[in-house]
């Protein structure tokens, strides 16, 4: 039903444009498809370009060529997101998916906002985890909230999970059937093996964590999941951490913080990482003075 209104208006403009009627030759006829796809994508809204690219081949192609742009990618958590969307204005500059309260922002020169609610819901979490990965392939620099990274670390051990229960299936059926079935079947039992990490072309990864939130990226190492499943190191440029401190100073408290972080450092591999791993404090500070006032 989605895609009732975007196949009737492509087949409208191909009618009126002649594509159908045949009195253009087939190269012809491709390349006008082509430059159609490419006008109505280049026009499109983030939600629709999802819809579009499903129409034909042509527009797959125009909408991954979008999809490409998007090299830098903000993903932040805010509280009471959900609530807005209750709240229309026909001057928002920002798009909602259809499925889940993920809110997308195009920021323009290939940067795209992304911004999810505290309390995340089953579909918030699928809707947001799909989006993720139209643009796995195509982002370079990132940057996001700690509690988005635990959630995708914790989705791609999800997966690795299920990998493993479909092996374990699989090599039992085939010990049970290897005796009246060929040996070459095994192969169809087997699922296709995840295809690298999830972010293909990170270079430049920022994280920030506010100092009560720090023990998402101390549970990262719980998950039995490499930092490599995440993205590649050798290809990282910059990884830093911001750490946002609100109150007074504590030395307790601080020093359960630095033990989060150091479980961090110690899952990222910061040590190999060398300079291009730092950490950045940021908050209210007092500024303690000795000389007495006149």
């Amino acid at each position: 039903m989605a895609l009732t209104l975007p196949l009737q208006f492509f087949d409208g403009l191909c009618r009126c444009c002649g594509i159908a009627g045949g009195f253009e030759g087939p190269s012809s006829s491709s390349i006008t498809q082509e430059r159609l796809a490419k006008i109505i994508i280049e026009n499109a809204s983030l939600t629709d370009l999802f819809r579009w690219r499903r129409v034909s081949g042509a527009f797959k192609k125009a909408a991954e060529a979008r999809l490409s742009s998007f090299t830098r990618i903000d993903v932040r958590v805010y509280d009471g997101l959900t609530d807005l969307r209750n709240h229309h204005c026909h001057k928002d500059s920002f798009e909602w998916l259809p499925h889940g309260n993920v809110m997308m922002v195009d920021l323009g020169m290939g940067q795209l906002g992304i911004a999810v609610d505290t309390k995340l819901k089953s579909n918030d979490v699928k809707s947001l985890l799909r989006l993720l990965m139209a643009f796995r392939h195509y982002v370079e620099e990132l940057f996001m909230d700690s509690p988005i990274i635990e959630l995708i670390v914790s989705q791609i051990n999800k997966q690795q999970v299920n990998l493993l229960i479909e092996m374990l299936k699989s090599t039992r059926k085939f010990t049970e059937q290897q005796n009246s079935e060929d040996r070459s079947l095994i192969s169809s039992f087997f699922p296709e093996p995840i295809p690298g990490p999830f972010f293909t072309n990170l270079k430049k990864l920022t994280i920030t964590s506010q100092s009560n939130q720090l023990e998402h990226l101390s549970r990262l190492g719980t998950y039995a999941v490499g930092v490599d499943f995440l993205y590649e190191t050798q290809n990282i440029d910059l990884l830093c951490l911001k750490i946002c401190i609100g109150g007074q100073w504590c030395q307790k408290r601080n020093v359960r913080m630095f033990r989060h972080v150091n479980r961090f450092r110690q899952w990222t591999e910061a040590d190999s990482l060398g300079e291009r791993y730092f950490q950045q404090f940021s908050g209210a500070t007092r500024v303690k003075s000795n000389s007495p006032r006149n």
